[in-house]
């Protein structure tokens, strides 16, 4: 009982590495061969990164009022409120940048792909 439960959770292990290894086969043979699409390519890095300005200054300035808020009591305690703008501007960009990119990214991303499957595949964008 306990063998055949081993074995089958090593065959699916096997498996999902198979399967990732094939992907990135595959993955890496296509970089490399035609076709290339560089304009759309081009155009889905415009809308996605500077089209996703707006939200993330947005919500990076609310991230940071309410850092500054919290950080405010703990920086007045030791008398170093001057520290504010660094302590939020370090923490917004070394910290929380990464993070904000990816998940504003990843959602515009989302909206695009579920608003071409809405439209039926009849745009591309």
């Amino acid at each position: 009982m306990i063998t055949s439960m081993l074995t089958g959770a090593l065959k699916r292990w096997v498996q999902a590495v198979q399967e990732f290894s094939l992907l990135l086969a595959d993955s890496l043979r296509n970089t490399l061969t035609p076709p290339r699409y560089l304009v759309d390519t081009l155009i889905q890095m415009d809308v996605i990164g500077f089209g996703s300005l707006p939200i993330v200054v947005l919500i990076g300035f609310f991230t940071g009022g309410v850092l500054a808020l919290q950080s405010y009591r703990t920086l007045s305690t030791f008398g170093e409120v001057g520290l504010m703008g660094k302590v939020v501007a370090l923490s917004l960009v070394l910290e929380l940048g990464p993070a904000y990119g990816a998940d504003v990214g990843g959602t515009q991303q989302l909206r695009h792909s579920f608003r071409n499957r809405l439209d039926g595949g009849q745009r591309a964008g």
